[in-house]
Protein backbone atom coordinates (compact mmCIF):
# COMPACT_ATOMS: atom_id res chain seq x y z
CA UNK A 1 0.00 0.00 0.00
CA UNK A 2 1.25 3.50 -0.90
CA UNK A 3 2.11 6.55 1.28
CA UNK A 4 -1.14 8.69 1.74
CA UNK A 5 -1.90 11.72 -0.17
CA UNK A 6 -0.97 14.68 1.36
CA UNK A 7 -4.96 15.60 1.43
CA UNK A 8 -5.62 12.02 3.67
CA UNK A 9 -1.99 13.08 5.77
CA UNK A 10 -4.14 16.54 6.88
CA UNK A 11 -7.23 15.04 7.11
CA UNK A 12 -5.75 11.74 9.39
CA UNK A 13 -3.98 14.90 11.32
CA UNK A 14 -6.68 16.79 12.06
CA UNK A 15 -8.75 13.85 13.08
CA UNK A 16 -5.58 12.87 15.89
CA UNK A 17 -5.84 16.51 16.83
CA UNK A 18 -9.55 16.09 17.93
CA UNK A 19 -8.70 13.25 19.68
CA UNK A 20 -6.33 14.49 21.48
CA UNK A 21 -7.78 17.72 22.45
CA UNK A 22 -11.18 16.45 23.31
CA UNK A 23 -13.66 17.67 20.92
CA UNK A 24 -14.01 17.90 17.18
CA UNK A 25 -11.50 19.96 15.20
CA UNK A 26 -13.42 21.69 11.74
CA UNK A 27 -11.84 22.71 8.96
CA UNK A 28 -12.58 25.82 9.52
CA UNK A 29 -11.15 25.34 13.31
CA UNK A 30 -8.13 24.27 11.70
CA UNK A 31 -8.02 27.22 9.17
CA UNK A 32 -8.12 29.69 11.87
CA UNK A 33 -5.29 27.82 13.84
CA UNK A 34 -2.76 28.59 10.99
CA UNK A 35 -4.37 31.96 9.65
CA UNK A 36 -5.70 30.66 6.41
CA UNK A 37 -9.48 30.03 4.93
CA UNK A 38 -11.42 26.81 5.28
CA UNK A 39 -11.43 27.10 1.45
CA UNK A 40 -7.62 26.37 2.07
CA UNK A 41 -7.88 23.27 3.89
CA UNK A 42 -11.14 22.20 2.21
CA UNK A 43 -9.01 22.23 -1.01
CA UNK A 44 -5.71 20.77 0.53
CA UNK A 45 -7.37 17.79 1.86
CA UNK A 46 -9.82 17.02 -1.14
CA UNK A 47 -6.36 16.80 -3.08
CA UNK A 48 -7.09 20.32 -5.45
CA UNK A 49 -4.22 22.10 -4.12
CA UNK A 50 -1.13 21.24 -2.25
CA UNK A 51 -0.26 23.84 0.71
CA UNK A 52 2.95 25.74 -0.17
CA UNK A 53 6.16 25.23 2.12
CA UNK A 54 5.32 28.62 4.60
CA UNK A 55 1.58 26.32 4.91
CA UNK A 56 3.14 23.30 5.62
CA UNK A 57 5.25 24.11 8.33
CA UNK A 58 2.03 26.10 10.06
CA UNK A 59 -0.29 22.86 9.56
CA UNK A 60 2.77 20.70 11.24
CA UNK A 61 3.21 23.47 13.53
CA UNK A 62 -0.25 22.79 14.55
CA UNK A 63 -0.92 18.88 13.72
CA UNK A 64 2.56 17.33 14.27
CA UNK A 65 4.14 15.48 11.04
CA UNK A 66 1.93 15.25 8.51
CA UNK A 67 1.98 11.46 8.18
CA UNK A 68 -0.86 8.96 8.26
CA UNK A 69 -1.22 7.29 11.58
CA UNK A 70 0.19 3.11 11.33
CA UNK A 71 -2.40 1.17 12.85
CA UNK A 72 -0.51 -1.84 13.65
CA UNK A 73 1.72 0.53 16.27
CA UNK A 74 -0.98 1.25 18.35
CA UNK A 75 -1.27 -0.70 21.12
CA UNK A 76 -4.64 -2.10 21.73
CA UNK A 77 -4.49 -3.10 25.33
CA UNK A 78 -1.55 -1.12 27.12
CA UNK A 79 -3.23 1.43 28.10
CA UNK A 80 -2.00 5.31 28.08
CA UNK A 81 1.26 5.88 28.31
CA UNK A 82 1.88 8.11 31.97
CA UNK A 83 4.74 9.95 30.57
CA UNK A 84 3.42 10.56 27.12
CA UNK A 85 0.26 11.70 28.72
CA UNK A 86 1.91 14.33 30.99
CA UNK A 87 4.25 15.47 28.25
CA UNK A 88 1.00 15.79 25.88
CA UNK A 89 -0.65 17.92 29.22
CA UNK A 90 2.23 20.25 29.36
CA UNK A 91 2.60 20.84 25.81
CA UNK A 92 -1.89 21.65 25.96
CA UNK A 93 -0.99 23.75 29.03
CA UNK A 94 1.66 25.96 26.90
CA UNK A 95 -0.57 25.99 24.11
CA UNK A 96 -3.24 29.38 24.16
CA UNK A 97 -5.85 27.26 21.92
CA UNK A 98 -6.25 25.36 24.87
CA UNK A 99 -7.92 28.41 26.61
CA UNK A 100 -9.51 29.64 23.62
CA UNK A 101 -10.81 26.00 23.12
CA UNK A 102 -12.16 26.24 26.61
CA UNK A 103 -10.14 23.08 27.59
CA UNK A 104 -10.58 21.57 31.48
CA UNK A 105 -6.82 20.41 31.18
CA UNK A 106 -7.18 19.65 35.10
CA UNK A 107 -9.86 17.62 34.43
CA UNK A 108 -8.52 15.79 32.34
CA UNK A 109 -5.56 14.96 34.47
CA UNK A 110 -7.80 13.98 37.22
CA UNK A 111 -9.41 11.65 35.15
CA UNK A 112 -6.31 10.13 33.59
CA UNK A 113 -5.37 9.92 37.15
CA UNK A 114 -8.73 7.88 38.44
CA UNK A 115 -8.32 6.01 35.16
CA UNK A 116 -5.17 4.63 36.29
CA UNK A 117 -5.88 4.45 39.73
CA UNK A 118 -9.18 1.90 38.73
CA UNK A 119 -6.54 0.40 35.97
CA UNK A 120 -3.80 -0.72 38.60
CA UNK A 121 -7.35 -2.02 41.46
CA UNK A 122 -8.48 -4.29 38.41
CA UNK A 123 -5.19 -6.18 38.27
CA UNK A 124 -4.76 -6.27 42.04
CA UNK A 125 -8.47 -8.12 41.76
CA UNK A 126 -7.27 -10.20 38.46
CA UNK A 127 -4.08 -11.76 40.47
CA UNK A 128 -5.98 -12.15 43.09
CA UNK A 129 -8.32 -14.22 41.45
Amino acid sequence: MGEPSIGGQIRHARMRLAVRLGRRVSQADLAEMIGRSRGAVNSWERGRRIPDEYDRAALEKVLGELRAPAFEDVPLDDGPDEAQFYEALDRLRENPWSRKLGLDLDEWQRSFEQMKRRAAGDRVAYRAS
